[in-house]
């Protein structure tokens, strides 16, 4: 069943890429208005969405490479867009999608919400803390993360008292 689920996948994204590629060549100025240097961040991104979809869909541990290349398609996506290549604490969240994929694929496999994030919140909490403390301490520019994260902290920890109460 897994591998028609896969294969069902594999032909509608052949479809979307047919279709894409047909557009370009029978609407006239389409080609010219893309702008492929804004764009290029597109390609690792709907990878990752590929490989999430795939974990969803077929084969739950495709869920970490899906965040992980997802979330590295957004950085240089945001950092293209807006030129911010010198905002490199951005790299310092791959921990924190590391932990989402597996928070996301153990839930997917059905191991529970607790079991989840007792292995996938390590590496999120890790990404979060480093990017939050990195980017205080390096950019002044970003003083409002100190707020965002006393808050990330008080939801954590409300979180934490709802679900792993005794």
């Amino acid at each position: 069943m897994m591998k028609n689920q896969s294969s069902i996948l594999v032909g509608f994204l052949l479809i979307l890429l047919g279709t894409c590629f047909l557009l370009v060549q029978f609407i006239p100025g389409l080609s010219q208005s893309i702008d492929f240097a804004l764009l290029w961040p597109l390609i690792p991104l709907g990878l990752g969405v590929i490989f999430f979809v795939s974990g969803v869909v077929a084969s739950p541990p495709m869920l970490i490479p899906g965040t992980i290349l997802s979330g590295i398609g957004m950085i240089l996506f945001v950092s293209n867009t807006f030129n911010w290549w010198d905002f490199w604490q951005l790299w310092l969240l791959i921990p924190a999608f590391v932990g989402i994929g597996i928070v996301l694929s153990e839930i997917r496999q059905g191991k529970g919400l607790q079991r989840s994030l007792s292995h996938g919140g390590p590496p999120l909490i890790v990404g979060i803390v480093l990017f939050v403390v990195f980017t205080a301490v390096f950019s002044s520019s970003f003083s409002f993360l100190w707020p965002i994260l006393l808050i990330i902290l008080g939801v954590g920890w409300l979180m934490r008292s709802i679900l792993f109460r005794r």
